[in-house]
């Protein structure tokens, strides 16, 4: 699974739970939406330990002279977010997240993820243009297994060469 599609899920849950329905990514090289709105922001992913589950390999082109195999170590593996809301209501938009993570069935939409943690939620209003804007903030951990295929480099034939001294 990529960051893109990891995250993506994660916005489209989170637009379902909180019923806010424009959900985007941090950065976004285009003009601000009309509020109410969230934003998403992959800070850290990495591994949840360090060995690998198990390793799984694949065979393509069986007992050809180009056989490639491939091993993918099968990783737990986590994604930590940070959500931000924007509009009239921001904690109570954010406060719906955290109780839906508590709620094993809400996590339908997300499977083969799932949430793992969730933050306190956080009162942030920035001045903007001399105004105060209304803003809340909150952490997510989303977890999930990764398999990265890398091809395996096989020595299938050596010559032998035996000289007298």
């Amino acid at each position: 699974m990529t960051e893109a599609e990891v995250q993506s899920a994660l916005n489209a849950w989170l637009a379902s739970v909180t019923g806010v329905a424009t959900v985007i990514n941090a950065h976004p090289d285009a003009p601000r939406p009309a509020k109410p709105y969230c934003m998403t922001n992959l800070t850290i992913s990495g591994a949840v330990y360090l060995d690998p589950i198990e390793d799984e390999f694949t065979v393509e082109g069986e007992g050809e002279e180009d056989e490639t195999i491939t091993q993918a170590p099968v990783r737990d593996w986590y994604w930590r977010f940070s959500v931000f809301a924007y509009g009239d209501a921001p904690m109570s938009t954010l406060r719906k997240i955290d109780t839906a993570w508590k709620v094993p069935t809400a996590h339908g939409e997300l499977y083969p993820l799932t949430i793992f943690e969730a933050s306190a939620v956080r009162n942030v209003p920035e001045l903007v243009e001399n105004a105060w804007e209304k803003r809340a903030n909150m952490d997510i951990e989303v977890r999930g297994i990764v398999r990265d295929g890398l091809v395996v480099d096989v020595i299938e034939e050596v010559p032998v060469t035996v000289q007298r001294a």
